[in-house]
């Protein structure tokens, strides 16, 4: 799930679950995983695309998640280290 609240902030996760973030572009946020896992996480809008960079505590790695909307749908790329990925989501 991802959208616009139009209150200046947006949200993102798993619809029916606790892992929803809500937050503002451009403005660094915290959040907690739990079993004291914690990340802090930055999204932006870069060519209408929105693009979420988080940084885990104890890890030297950066995850980035990249949301393209098409008019055939959205293009979601994530990538963490060398590994990366690529899911197709078409309009219905």
């Amino acid at each position: 799930m991802f959208k616009n609240n139009g209150n200046g902030t947006w949200s993102m996760g798993k619809p029916d679950s606790d892992r929803i973030s809500t937050f503002q572009l451009d403005q660094e946020f915290e959040e907690n995983w739990g079993h004291n896992r914690k990340s802090k996480s930055i999204c932006t809008m870069e060519n209408g695309s929105l693009v979420r960079k988080t940084q885990m505590s104890n890890s030297d790695k950066e995850i980035i998640v990249k949301m393209a909307k098409t008019d055939q749908g959205v293009i979601l790329t994530q990538s963490c280290g060398d590994v990366k990925s690529t899911r197709v989501f078409h309009n219905a």
